[in-house]
């Protein structure tokens, strides 16, 4: 089953800086695309790389919406966990919405989905996806630094919960495997989630 949440809307951000929030106070971001011919694949629908290419330019603005920084120190490092579920005809009108789904010291996780809307509030999943972003000193190879954004674990069981559980398991993956193929001595950047003040 693709992942379908309910988050507030228009929720502002109010708290003092480095004073956690919970992750559910982050409003998502929404973008949307009319299909259009040079947009299609040689089945006559959607390429799965240009619906790749929107996914990570709506997660790359809900990140940097979250972030609230300047855009030249947010770095793209992985897009994950992608499915593609339906096909989006020429004409159509695609929707995306990004939600952050996990935040470390240093990066943070946006989950998007693409939606093909309705008279209703119905969606159509079309897809869904992760992207990854690392928040660096410039935007040029820079050194990753923290970003300040100060996000409480989810606690409470539920699709918010399971998501970033998710992504603290698919990093420990990615930890053990570079382990295994460079060795115990091998570079592993700090990505943990950010500890609450006190």
């Amino acid at each position: 089953q693709p992942l379908r949440m309910s988050w507030p809307r228009n929720v502002s951000l109010t708290t003092a800086p480095g004073h956690p929030m919970k992750i559910e106070d982050i409003a998502p971001l929404s973008t949307a695309h009319l299909v259009k011919s040079i947009d299609l694949n040689h089945h006559g629908t959607l390429f799965a790389g240009r619906m790749t290419e929107w996914t990570v330019e709506t997660a790359f603005l809900t990140a940097r919406t979250a972030l609230n920084c300047d855009p030249s120190r947010i770095v793209c490092v992985r897009v994950h966990g992608m499915d593609f579920t339906k096909s989006v005809g020429g004409g159509e009108t695609f929707c995306l919405e990004g939600r952050v789904a996990y935040v470390g010291r240093t990066s943070l996780s946006i989950y998007v989905e693409g939606y093909m809307p309705t008279a209703t509030s119905e969606r159509i999943h079309a897809t869904g996806g992760f992207v990854s972003f690392v928040h660096v000193h410039d935007g040029h190879g820079g050194k990753p630094i923290p970003h300040g954004l100060v996000v409480e674990p989810p606690t409470e069981e539920g699709m918010v919960k399971d998501m970033w559980d998710m992504m603290e398991q698919s990093r420990r993956t990615r930890l053990v495997r570079r382990r295994v193929m460079f060795g115990p001595q091998a570079h592993v950047p700090q990505v943990t989630p950010a500890a609450p003040t006190q």
